[in-house]
């Protein structure tokens, strides 16, 4: 009976002692609370272990980095709706944790980040369409920590990373996107054709032009020559080149009192009754035959 009195004596106090402590673990703070007092202790708790009162509550804030996801129906700029899984890591600024207690308190996340970020990231989808979200990946992220950093630097937290750990897309949007690649593809082969048909028409018109200049060249080369000619040929020399024409048989000159022709043969035996042919094969002329011969065939 005596012993169990004693080890019940020695175990009140230990109890005791045991309520009054407050152990805080490294990464962590404390922020102490008087409830009779109504007001918070200015001293921060970081690691160690405290006596506190029992009358008074210590709060206990992690200060290490940490990671909350969410699922987010978003709408694209070209109003498309897809599911995004995006993540943020955060944690108190350790230096402002009792303002941080005071005016958000220790459910900050959901009291205050949590809407924020679904509302950041909301905000950064809106500003792309479907088909280059993918490519964007890296500035979508960039633009929702730097919403997040505005607004949350007055709330005493502070962001490590913002991801985008997925992207769900239905099936109405696949065939969407889909049917708005087709369309772009076409447009994209249209537009070639008509670039290769412009071309093809340039080339036309350069020929035909080059076609054009060759004709004005060859007529006004034509033009000039005959031009030459006519400003220095006379007429006794085309009348020479006719008469030295290798294709002339016979000519007839008008001449004589008489206004008759004068026969000329061309490259023939003599006759023999003319009375003169030159050596140098000019033309012989036929002369009338004289009267007297005509009385003496008559009389004979």
């Amino acid at each position: 009976m005596f012993r169990k009195l004693v080890i019940a004596l020695l175990t009140i106090p230990y109890l005791i002692l045991q309520l009054g402590c407050t152990t805080i673990s490294p990464g962590q703070a404390g922020i102490v609370f008087a409830p009779f007092e109504n007001k918070i202790q200015k001293d921060i708790l970081t690691a160690g272990t405290y006596s506190i009162s029992p009358t008074k509550t210590v709060f206990v804030y992690n200060l290490q980095w940490e990671p909350y996801k969410e699922t987010i129906d978003v709408i694209t700029r070209d109003d498309l709706r897809i599911d995004v899984i995006a993540s943020i890591t955060i944690r108190p600024i350790q230096s402002q944790i009792i303002n941080l207690h005071t005016e958000v308190g220790p459910q900050y996340y959901t009291n205050v980040v949590r809407q924020d970020f679904r509302t950041s990231v909301r905000n950064a989808f809106t500003n792309y369409p479907m088909i280059q979200i993918s490519k964007n990946n890296q500035q979508i992220v960039k633009e929702i920590k730097t919403m997040m950093e505005d607004k949350l630097s007055a709330r005493h937290i502070e962001i490590g990373n913002v991801n985008i750990d997925d992207i769900s897309f239905s099936r109405q949007v696949m065939d969407a996107i889909q049917k708005k690649l087709t369309k772009e593809q076409e447009l994209e082969t249209m537009k070639f054709e008509i670039a290769i048909q412009k071309k093809d028409n340039e080339i036309a018109r350069m020929n035909a032009q080059r076609d054009a200049e060759i004709v004005t060249i060859k007529a006004k080369a034509e033009a000039d020559a005959i031009k030459i000619v006519n400003d220095s040929l006379s007429s006794k020399y085309i009348q020479y080149k006719a008469y030295d024409s290798p294709q002339n048989k016979l000519i007839f000159v008008p001449v004589g009192p008489n206004g008759l022709p004068v026969t000329v043969r061309m490259n023939v035996s003599e006759p023999t009754n003319t009375h003169h042919t030159a050596k140098t094969g000019v033309p012989s002329v036929l002369s009338k035959p004289s009267t007297a011969n005509q009385d003496s065939d008559d009389g004979n």
